[in-house]
């Protein structure tokens, strides 16, 4: 597409028709890109691992992501509860994230870890 863009407008001659092309391919390229942006899915773009977990009241959950590397964090997509979850007092590592879950009751969560 961009090149087919440059081509266009090292062709013209008439500079109101250059910018009736610039206008053209933009409008053509942002319309791309939004198609292409909202078709996008979590899961197909990051390298991630989803779960869904329990934590009891003030506990924590050791957690595997099989990511093989430390995860950058993670996402809480549903929570059963108004639970108030942090990262554990245990250092997160190659093969397992650790969760606390600060709440009064025990909370399910989904959550989908990030390399």
């Amino acid at each position: 597409m961009i090149f087919r863009f440059f081509s266009k407008i090292i062709e013209r001659d008439d500079s109101n028709e250059m910018f009736k092309d610039i206008v053209y391919s933009y409008n053509s390229l942002i319309r791309d890109l939004n198609t292409g942006l909202s078709r996008l899915k979590l899961g197909e773009n990051f390298e991630s691992n989803t779960r869904t977990i329990t934590i009891a009241s003030a506990a924590e959950l050791k957690i595997p992501h099989n990511l093989g590397a430390i995860p950058s964090g993670y996402l809480i997509l549903r929570r059963s509860s108004n639970a108030v979850i942090s990262d554990g007092g245990t250092a997160w590592d190659e093969n397992n994230i650790y969760l606390t879950n600060n709440g009064a009751s025990s909370v399910t969560l989904t959550i989908v870890i990030l390399k």
